[in-house]
């Protein structure tokens, strides 16, 4: 690869649309991400923030010296995830420097985007799946004015089972407040703006998948491919041996080894307790019936004991948490601080 890209590339670069992939994690938005990235024009790297991350720090810089590039390449790796795109760090090195004296924040993560074109040609799309980005819209949107937005809805009983089952967490209550808080978070955001967004369920997307990906595409402008339909992971996977994270990704993710099937729709009836449907069902039901036509009993019908105290500790809880990870987020020196106690104390976290 080139050190520079030309003139008309970096036009071309700057003219390649943004869609973000939100929705509370365990919600198929890993699933949609590998189907998105297996069309042959649109790009859709791993899982990695950096956007909101480092917009802080640098996201209203318009001219970049080499000391500029050179501290945001050591924070853009810092984190130990970022190795899962498989970037060169010397190539990218280069290709920021060339065009630093004429860049904004925007451009530069379109240039870490299009360093994972691996062959592919007439590049039409970046999409990026942050689950996290959830809570931070605005932000993209001041970074990318005309960026879309692709949001992933799963029946909150599944999708809360899920997050237990996979993260080895016991707090439901704190869960089930996770899901109202994302979800409503976008929700909030696709109020002021709903032509930016699209609503898909992750129902409709295992059980219509060519159907929920030719409309995906039709709200993207992007010409839709049959390829979408089968998705690449296991070749993804493969390509991430060497890496540190293999493991952890191929089990996270395991479902995804297999073909696109339905087995993971309602399992929450048979592996959660009656309890833990009803702390579910009492959290998120009213939105999940309303906005997404999920089918949940009545919160009279709801007949568990289920503690005051554990339902307003868990909202306080969250909603501390929320406007913390908003707090560290705008704060740099402090979001980065956090990042280095959380992988000191846990190598392997994010």
């Amino acid at each position: 690869m080139d050190s520079k890209y030309s003139a008309d590339t970096l036009e071309k670069i700057k003219k390649i649309p943004m869609v973000f992939i939100v929705g509370f994690g365990r919600s198929g938005t890993t699933l949609l991400q590998e189907l998105m990235n297996t069309h042959p024009n649109v790009i859709g790297p791993p899982e990695y923030s950096f956007i909101v991350y480092l917009y802080s720090r640098y996201g209203n810089k318009n001219h970049w010296t080499k000391a500029d590039i050179a501290e945001f390449i050591e924070a853009l790796y810092f984190r130990p995830l970022f190795s899962l795109w498989l970037i060169n760090k010397d190539e990218l090195t280069e290709k920021l420097n060339a065009i630093a004296d004429k860049a904004d924040y925007a451009l530069i993560c379109k240039i870490i985007f299009y360093q994972m074109v691996q062959g592919k040609e007439n590049i039409s799309l970046f999409c990026d799946k942050n689950p996290e980005n959830s809570l931070f819209i605005n932000t993209l949107l001041k970074v990318f004015p005309d960026a879309k937005f692709i949001h992933m809805v799963r029946d909150p009983r599944d999708n809360v089972n899920s997050q237990s089952r996979s993260f080895k967490k016991k707090n439901i209550c704190l869960i089930a407040r996770r899901w109202m808080g994302y979800n409503t978070a976008i929700e909030n955001e696709k109020k002021k703006m709903p032509a930016r967004f699209h609503t898909l369920l992750y129902e409709n997307l295992v059980t219509t998948t060519e159907a929920s990906m030719k409309a995906v595409c039709e709200f993207l402008g992007i010409t839709y491919s049959p390829s979408m339909i089968e998705h690449q992971f296991n070749d993804r996977i493969e390509s991430l041996k060497e890496n540190k994270f293999f493991e952890r990704v191929k089990t996270l993710h395991k479902g995804l080894l297999n073909p696109i099937n339905t087995s993971n729709i309602g399992k929450w009836e048979k592996e959660m307790s009656q309890q833990s449907i009803a702390i579910t069902e009492l959290i998120t039901g009213d939105l999940a019936k309303t906005k997404y036509g999920y089918k949940v009993k009545e919160r009279k019908e709801i007949k568990e004991k289920i503690s005051a105290y554990r339902l307003l500790y868990s909202w306080l809880y969250y909603n501390a948490w929320e406007l913390y990870t908003r707090f560290r987020y705008s704060n740099y020196s402090f979001n980065r601080a956090y990042y280095k106690q959380k992988i000191k104390s846990r190598p392997m976290g994010v």
